[in-house]
């Protein structure tokens, strides 16, 4: 509604309230009533002064003309009217509109130019929302109405809550407080006061709290043994040496990895059904009242045994980096994912989880892995270990294997039409069979004993690793989307790099190639070719095809090897390199340090 609309209405309204109440007094003329109305009695600038019982202030670090987005709302049946003050002459003027009556939840975010760095909302509100606006400082204490606060992601120090008695909802995260006072908010049921640097929290008489969010904080105790109604704590990435969930009976989500817990007590959080306990100091934990858990995180810890029997409802488990040398996954045939890697477990039997669909086991010492039944894994990772075979026939959804650095002497992978991405790097393998994955969009198979490689099905590889192999030859011609090659350490005399346009990266040092052109590669922004047989006319020929960079971002030559005992026959002259820097090339030797020619 505008000013002029406005003033009119409350007068004309005004008037009729005092005609109802003098009746014998009514206007002889129609004229009489517009004479009230007419621009004469009514100075159009003279500003309105609305009801002011409660308002809001804030400060913000912006500047005049910059705008802030925010969100009043207020109850249904508080029907006062509430404006904004922007340029802190405590008048609505003609640019200060009252906003509209809304149900609380049913408003948008509106943007208002602001004329001063001190902005001022007058009226009862009842919820608040200013995230995001480089706010310094709010003034909530002469609007004790409100029950909804949101002013995260600004630049608070200080935030005082002692005259909003009525709030049951903050959000306050993402700034720079260092404290809040909570002694006179005894309704909160939910509290997000993350990314901050909170050094002491005291929520002890809040009794009907039920979600405290505190993590990445300074907090180095928390008790919340008299918060009964608890059902969510998110205290990861904080100092913690001290935890207390006592008596947190309805607690179901808890979060508090990172710390530097020794040890933790959640006997008496029976129906917890997620835990985040990861980067710790634990050297045990007692899950047998957890009966519930259906999500266990408990990584990077210090745990020598684990015992999960009475959790048979898990369904991701993950335990990499601890000391376990043992680990039973009986009775938990719901689980998905199982992550137990960087142990030392000797054996691993999966062969009963029938559900599992990622599992990464690499490091573990096992010599021995069944996969045959787990007909629904998705992701596979067991690279590091003893394995002399794996069957992985039955794995039809397989899109993700690692077995790598293994003693694998033969891989079949020709069932497992969905694969994505294979590691079968540092095994023994003789020969690779990919005609059937042409789903195929990563491959590494470094440091086998492959003699020849067939990648003209596999027309979606991107990334290309087959270094240190026997490859003699290498057709790339159908490899259109290839980006990262790398085919060091073979022995290649020849490579065509034609068709492979998006190409970036190309290592091929240590073969026998006696030539190289790049003319097709324009997105080529390292080359390593050095320890090859390419003299002066075929560098030359090479030099003039490499694409001219910008200033901003020098290409990477690597074209020589001067390490002790090198075999490097590659011939670059002072001129080819003079010619490479011009197109704002680097021209280096193996070691990464500058070449200047022969």
């Amino acid at each position: 509604m505008g000013i002029k609309k406005l003033k009119k209405t409350i007068i004309f309204m005004s008037f009729i309230f005092l005609a109802a109440a003098c009746s014998d007094n009514k206007p002889e003329k129609e004229q009489d009533i517009k004479t009230v109305d007419s621009k004469s009695d009514v100075k159009e600038e003279e500003p309105i002064n609305l009801p002011n019982t409660e308002s809001i202030s804030l400060t913000t670090a912006k500047s005049k003309g910059e705008k802030i987005k925010l969100r009043v709302e207020r109850f249904v049946s508080n029907r006062e009217p509430i404006w904004i003050d922007l340029n802190s002459n405590k008048k609505m003027d003609e640019n200060e509109d009252i906003t509209p009556f809304v149900v609380p939840g049913m408003s948008a975010y509106r943007d208002y130019t602001i004329d001063s760095e001190v902005i001022t909302i007058y009226g009862k509100i009842n919820r608040f929302f200013c995230e995001g606006n480089r706010i310094t400082s709010i003034d909530s204490a002469n609007n004790p109405s409100l029950t909804h606060l949101s002013c995260s992601d600004n630049n608070l120090q200080d935030l005082s809550l002692i005259n909003n008695r009525n709030l049951v909802y903050l959000s306050c995260g993402k700034n720079n407080l260092t404290s809040i006072d909570f002694s006179q908010n005894f309704d909160l049921k939910e509290i997000f006061c993350d990314e901050n640097l909170i050094r002491e929290l005291d929520v002890s008489h809040i009794k009907v709290l039920t979600t405290l969010e505190a993590q990445k904080n300074k907090l180095k105790f928390l008790d919340m043994s008299k918060n009964t109604s608890l059902i969510t704590l998110y205290c990861h990435e904080n100092e913690l040496t001290y935890l207390n969930t006592d008596n947190c009976k309805n607690l179901k989500f808890l979060s508090c990895s990172e710390n530097a817990l020794t040890s933790i007590d959640i006997s008496s959080n029976p129906i917890l059904r997620k835990l985040w306990c990861a980067n710790n100091k634990l050297k045990n934990i007692d899950l047998s009242k957890n009966v519930n858990l259906t999500f266990l995180v408990l990584n990077n810890n210090l745990l020598s045994e684990l015992d999960i029997s009475n959790n048979p409802g898990l369904k991701e488990f993950w335990c990499y980096k601890n000391n376990l040398s043992n680990l039973s996954l009986d009775g938990h045939e719901n689980l998905e994912i199982l992550s137990c890697y960087d142990n030392q477990l000797n054996s691993l039997d999966i062969s009963h989880l029938p559900e599992l669909q990622e599992c990464y086991c690499y490091n573990t010492n096992i010599s021995e892995l069944d996969v045959s039944k787990n007909n629904k894994l998705i992701r596979l990772s067991c690279g590091k270990n003893n394995l002399s075979q794996i069957n992985c026939s039955n794995l039809k959804d397989l899109e993700f294997l690692y077995v790598s650095e293994n003693s694998l002497t033969a891989l079949d992978i020709r069932q497992n039409l969905n694969l994505t991405e294979l590691n079968c790097g540092g095994n023994m393998l003789t020969e690779l069979n990919i005609n059937s994955n042409r789903k195929l969009k990563e491959l590494y198979c470094r440091n086998n004993k492959l003699k020849a490689l067939n990648t003209s099905n596999n027309v979606k590889l991107i990334y290309l690793y087959c270094k240190q192999n026997e490859i003699t030859d290498i057709d790339l011609t159908k490899n259109t989307e290839l980006q990262f090659l790398s085919v060091s350490e073979n022995r290649l005399k020849f490579l065509n790099l034609r068709n492979n346009v998006k190409l970036e990266k190309l290592w091929c040092d240590d073969n026998l190639l006696m030539g190289l052109s790049v003319l097709n590669n324009k997105n080529i922004k390292l080359i390593s070719c050095y320890n090859n047989q390419i003299k002066e006319k075929e560098m030359d020929r090479l030099i003039k095809s490499l694409p001219t960079h910008s200033s901003e971002e020098n290409g990477r030559f690597y074209v020589v090897d001067r390490r002790e005992n090198s075999t490097d026959n590659n011939i670059c002259t002072i001129q080819q390199v003079n010619d490479a820097k011009k197109k704002h090339w680097n021209v280096l030797k193996s070691d990464s340090g500058e070449f200047t020619g022969h």
